[in-house]
């Protein structure tokens, strides 16, 4: 992870697919009920969750619902 890059710059980043998929993850659902609300496939979601993971360079759930806290996408 580039440290020079901020929280709001990675936010930047994410396409409104990955910031739907973000929120999703961020308040606890898994892979089949994302998939369900997004009328998308379970792979498609997975694929989505990856290119998060790789933009944030966040490396856990854990750490990308504390990104999503700190950027004001939930609140904690």
């Amino acid at each position: 992870m580039n440290p020079r890059i901020t929280d709001y710059g990675r936010a930047w980043i994410l396409s409104p697919w990955e910031w739907e998929v973000l929120e999703q993850i961020s308040i606890g659902n898994n892979t089949k009920t994302i998939a369900l609300n997004m009328h998308l496939s379970e792979k498609r979601i997975e694929g989505l969750r990856s290119f998060i993971y790789r933009k944030t360079g966040y490396r856990s759930q854990v750490e990308l619902c504390r990104f999503a806290i700190r950027i004001g996408l939930i609140e904690p």
